[in-house]
């Protein structure tokens, strides 16, 4: 039998999970922030790295429909000059959840041998350190200019 305290509890976390959930709801798209340590090395150049960075964006990126938008940065002025950041932006956090199948299957569907692939690595993962973070935000619309 429910008395009082259990009827104010039920109503409480039936509450506190509809408003959690209105607040969270998926009004501005999901915008995935990958910030990466990047090296320049003795055999590399920026005209490789950005020939290698356009060969993926055209191959690998521009081919998966749910990326709406994406920015590479890289770090202009200030403390660490090592950071390279990848911005990209889905409509729905299910578009980003299956970003990386599909950036597998691009990968392999363009570079088809398994000897494509690993020459492909070999040259473009030079330019990384190994340090990455994940980021996953929400936009707020009101926010655009």
């Amino acid at each position: 039998m429910f008395n009082f305290f259990n009827r104010f509890f039920l109503f409480t976390v039936i509450t506190v999970l509809f408003a959690s959930s209105m607040s969270f709801s998926q009004d501005g798209n999901i915008v995935y922030i990958q910030t990466f340590e990047f090296q320049m090395p003795d055999n590399g150049s920026w005209s490789e790295f950005d020939s290698l960075m356009t060969i993926v964006t055209e191959n690998v990126t521009a081919k998966y429909d749910k990326v709406l938008s994406q920015r590479v940065v890289r770090h202009q002025w200030g403390s660490d000059s090592r950071q390279l950041i990848v911005i990209r932006e889905f409509a729905k956090i299910e578009d980003l959840v299956l970003d990386d199948t599909a950036d597998g299957d691009l990968f392999r569907a363009h570079w088809k041998t398994p000897e494509e692939r690993k020459a492909f690595s070999q040259a473009y993962n030079k330019y990384w350190r190994g340090q990455h973070s994940d980021e996953i935000y929400q936009e707020f619309k009101g926010g655009r200019k």
